[in-house]
């Protein structure tokens, strides 16, 4: 197991607090109005949406969000915050006439359709944690969690109950997230289990009663219709929930200790009593948030890991099921690499961000040649994406980052794709797709949707690369360097 820090924090004793100042509400204010600025100016790519409502004001600034109501004197709007890779934001604002330049009004079918989107959003995760206590979950004595729903089955030897059920939610969400933004061409004939394992040698096991020998963290085995996951997270969720337990157990204190203080003094506590009980109370509800933000971050990888398996798993059964007609594997692990950092609300999903680390190894290697040629990409079997031994990572890696790459350009990259590929972004990718899976030259179908030669193709992926930056933009052309290629291995 990786030694892991622990940044939880449990309240040990009771400390005055101040309730924040007005001063405090004005940083609160012009750090929202900065997270605006940026995200008006920072390019970023979401799949398509229903257009917003937009208010430009006098001072030249913009925003863009849903007009609440509107009187002779106020318009009332909810301004709608998207960044890369972050949830939604929003915030309630009131515009004045006489600050308000123009309004560039969406129809009411698109208004009303992002009121009912944001009515969904749950920033204090306040009705995941309903749907995780909802759940069913079965459990013999010493044995795993087991749970069956409409999307999957899962067994987990997670001695968490409370990051069991947090997956479980997690996953049905991407799930429904998948057929909203791909559609179904195929309901399945088996259904999908979901095992998720703490010990490495119960999980080489598994491996190895279905003829597997791989060090990779997470599988999908389409002949089972199975998805393994091996999580080494275990120890930080249960101090997190030890710690919660710790809380909530002195917050029945607090209330204990209250209801003494009025039965004492007959329903009439000193103020400063009862102060102290209040300001305790938000200091645990406050050190509960900021545990929960950290414990969130540090579980990532194991989300993204289920997120990843889901991907092949929804491709697998509910698009190409059958062997004759399969995505080609390169692609499929590409997809799979973009979707599994995907940001999965109100029903949608949506990718496009860049993902920082790839961004930097991609670049390395192409800096340095080792970056396979696209042509060896396309050419790639599954053995390049299975690490059988540790002395495989490089190869791995290398196919890894580089179909990551390839997908992400095909995606998201400067390029037109004809005017044929007409609908959603879910449409057009599942058309790519299918054109792929049904293909004997995907060389072709690669320069007809980006509408490119084959030579022009390889160097302006690469290039592209050599120019992104983690917030999207590009590097001026004449910045870039003329780099070794691709050893076309």
């Amino acid at each position: 197991m990786i030694p892991r820090r622990n940044y939880l924090r449990s309240c040990r004793q009771t400390f005055m607090i101040g309730l924040p100042t007005p001063s405090a509400y004005l940083l609160l204010s012009v750090l929202a109005y900065c997270i605006a600025l940026l995200w008006k100016s920072g390019p970023f790519i979401v799949a398509q949406e229903p257009p917003l409502d937009v208010i430009y004001l006098k001072n030249g600034h913009s925003f863009q969000g849903v007009i609440l109501q509107e009187t002779g004197d106020s318009m009332h709007f909810r301004q709608v915050i998207r960044l890369p890779g972050k949830p939604t934001y929003i915030l309630d604002a009131v515009f004045f006439p006489d600050e308000i330049a123009r309004v560039q009004r969406t129809d009411e079918a698109s208004r009303q359709q992002w009121v009912k989107k944001l009515e969904k959003l749950d920033p204090r995760g306040i009705q995941e944690k309903k749907r995780m206590a909802a759940l069913f979950l079965a459990k013999l004595p010493g044995g795993p969690w087991s749970y069956r729903g409409p999307w999957f089955s899962l067994v987990s030897h997670l001695s968490s109950e409370e990051l069991t059920r947090r997956v479980i939610v997690r996953l049905e969400d991407v799930f429904e997230a998948f057929r909203e933004y791909f559609g179904e061409r195929h309901i399945p004939n088996k259904s999908l289990s979901v095992q998720l394992y703490i010990n490495p040698a119960h999980y080489r096991q598994a491996l190895k009663e279905r003829g597997l020998t791989l060090f990779n963290p997470a599988i999908y085995i389409p002949e089972r219709a199975e998805i393994l996951v091996f999580t080494d997270w275990e120890e930080l969720a249960a101090t997190y929930q030890q710690i919660l337990t710790k809380h909530e157990a002195q917050l029945r204190e607090l209330d204990r200790y209250e209801a003494q203080l009025r039965q004492h003094y007959f329903g009439q506590p000193p103020p400063a009593a009862l102060e102290k009980v209040r300001v305790a109370r938000l200091q645990l509800a406050r050190i509960n948030r900021e545990n929960e933000a950290i414990f969130e971050r540090q579980v990532q990888p194991l989300f993204r890991l289920c997120y990843h398996e889901s991907f092949h798993a929804y491709l697998d059964l509910y698009l190409f099921p059958n062997a004759h007609q399969s995505v080609p594997r390169w692609f499929n692990e590409g997809l799979a690499q973009i979707f599994e950092t995907a940001i999965v609300e109100t029903g949608d999903i949506r990718i496009g961000h860049i993902d920082g680390e790839r961004l930097r190894k991609v670049q390395t290697m192409l800096k340095q040649g080792e970056m396979p040629a696209l042509r060896a990409i396309l050419e790639s079997e599954a053995r390049h994406f299975q690490v059988n031994h540790h002395s495989d990572n490089y190869v791995s890696d290398r196919y890894f980052l580089a179909s990551w790459a390839a997908a992400y350009y095909l995606l998201f990259g400067p390029h037109h794709p004809p005017a044929s590929k007409i609908g959603t972004p879910g449409e057009r990718l599942r058309q790519l797709l299918e054109e792929l899976a049904n293909t004997s030259d995907p060389k072709k179908v690669l320069e007809t949707y980006t509408s490119r030669t084959w030579e022009n193709l390889e160097q302006d992926w690469q290039l592209y690369f050599l120019r992104l930056r983690p917030d999207g933009t590009l590097r001026p052309r004449e910045e870039i360097r003329p780099q070794v290629p691709g050893k076309g291995e």
